[in-house]
């Protein structure tokens, strides 16, 4: 079997990487609005919870009268090339070096290249992994569902679908392309996706709570 992950929210948790990214914006911000950096920390987390993703630092900027579009991009660029203050969960850490020794392990993720980048990086993951695919290298249409990053994988391990095992968290995007070629796929319900229950189409065929749980999954879908 080739067992391929998710990264966000699968190996680690992505809120702490947003919050690693307010840290670092909240610092050069101190100095316009005269606040301390953890006050406007807390802001940006406020935003967060009550808007979610989207126009956090539109919305804030503008609730202090000091919107404008450079600086709107001056934040965003600090925040994607901050280098977070990121850790892999226990689980994700003790899984992937149990896994490691016994079959190839391959990385799918989404996002900008810069982000993705400094995640795996301060993460330690690539020896982890035989290859890791950020899916926006290849272009946009690459994304997940796309299966193109997938079809590498299927080519240069020379498998069949079937042997192709995906682990990831969002029903939105992750399971329904490989469902239909008959990869196997297994849903890590945490994160902020985990309360979000889609039609069976979307919806991994195997789901687990934690990736502790995931093991006993493969020794059964291996037999």
């Amino acid at each position: 079997m080739i067992i391929v992950f998710d990264l966000d929210d699968t190996l680690f948790c992505e809120y702490d990487y947003v919050k690693s990214g307010f840290v670092c914006v909240s610092k050069p911000l101190s100095a316009i609005v005269h606040k301390q950096p953890n006050i406007i920390l807390n802001e940006l987390l406020t935003i967060l919870r009550h808007d979610g993703r989207g126009e956090i630092f539109n919305t804030y900027l503008t609730k202090h009268g000091i919107y404008s579009k450079k600086l709107v991009n001056r934040m965003v660029s600090e925040y994607r090339k901050h280098r977070p203050n990121i850790c892999l969960t226990f689980d994700a850490r003790a899984t992937l070096e149990q896994l490691q020794s016994k079959q190839p392990l391959y990385l799918v993720t989404d996002g900008n290249k810069i982000v993705q980048e400094n995640k795996i990086e301060a993460l330690g993951l690539k020896p982890y992994f035989k290859r890791i695919f950020i899916t926006h290298r290849f272009g946009l249409a690459a994304s997940k569902p796309s299966l193109h990053c997938f079809e590498i994988i299927k080519r240069v391990e020379g498998v069949d679908w079937e042997k192709i095992i995906y682990i990831g968290d969002d029903p939105k995007k992750d399971f329904i392309n490989l469902k239909k070629v008959g990869a196997k796929t297994i849903r890590l319900r945490v994160g902020r996706f985990k309360d979000i229950t889609l039609d069976s189409k979307h919806e991994a065929q195997w789901e687990i709570t934690r990736l502790s749980e995931l093991s006993e999954l493969l020794d059964i879908l291996n037999e």
